[in-house]
This record gives C-alpha cells, sequence and structure tokens, in this order.
C-alpha cells in the first residue's frame, strides 16, 4: 500500500530513505558514504529544524488556547462573569491585568526555550567535531 504510492510518486522527497531508486548513482562505497553525510546533514539543518518550528507553531497554539490570551485581550473591558455594574467592571479589568503577564510571560518563554533548542540542535555538530578535535589523544 505505502509502497505502491512511494514508487508512484512524482516527487523524490517522497521517497523513503531506503529506497532502492534512491541507490541508482550510487557505485562506490566512497559515493555510498558522501550520500549518507549528506542525506544526513540534510535532514538535520534543513528538515528537522522545519518540523521543530512546526511543532513550535502547533504548542504557541494550543498555549494560547489553554490561557486563552487572544481572548482576553479581545474581552479586556468587558466585564468579569457578565457582571455590568461597575464592580463587575473593575474586577473584570483588575483579574485581566493580573492573568495576562503571567499567561504573556508563559507564552514568550515558550518561544525562548524552542528557539534556544533549535540554537543547539543546530550547532551541537560543530560543537561535537570542535570537542572531537581539541580532546588530546588517549595513549593505553
Amino acid at each position: 500500500m505505502q509502497t505502491e504510492k512511494v514508487r508512484n510518486s512524482k516527487y523524490k522527497r517522497d521517497l523513503p530513505i531506503y529506497s532502492e531508486k534512491r541507490f541508482v548513482n550510487i557505485t562506490s562505497f566512497f559515493s555510498m558514504i558522501t550520500y549518507t553525510v549528506t542525506d544526513f546533514l540534510y535532514w538535520w539543518y534543513f528538515k528537522a529544524p522545519i518540523r521543530t518550528l512546526r511543532s513550535l507553531q502547533r504548542i504557541l497554539l494550543i498555549v494560547d488556547d489553554n490561557f486563552s490570551i487572544s481572548l482576553l485581550m479581545k474581552t479586556f473591558f468587558i466585564p468579569w462573569k457578565r457582571d455590568y455594574s461597575t464592580l463587575g467592571r473593575v474586577m473584570g479589568i483588575i483579574v485581566r491585568l493580573l492573568y495576562l503577564p503571567i499567561a504573556i510571560i508563559i507564552y514568550f518563554l515558550v518561544i525562548i526555550l524552542y528557539l534556544l533548542y533549535l540554537v543547539i540542535w543546530l550547532a551541537l555538530p560543530i560543537i561535537s567535531i570542535i570537542f572531537l578535535l581539541l580532546t588530546p589523544a588517549i595513549d593505553f
């Protein structure tokens, strides 16, 4: 089922990693290693960050839905619990003034943590290579 869809696909990116069609140009061990490394780097620096940013978008939607940030901003001056007295209006503004900064801080904290994760993800192979080169050789 899945393999038929992949075989009939006109886009190369739809092919699975270990498809026979993707390995047609591999004629030697060196070309296989080169292909594997470039495929890994393409995944590490392009596919995975895009997937991370999409998951960030979904998580921000969930955070906004749970904290109702956009709804609280739209209904900032509407009375609390539809109590149209002066006390209801004042309570609505006070509660929203206390709740909104906390929700906005959590929202931006999620953004900052995800972007920090993305920067660490992108720098990890480079940092690993640097540490491997700087590590002194161990003589046994």
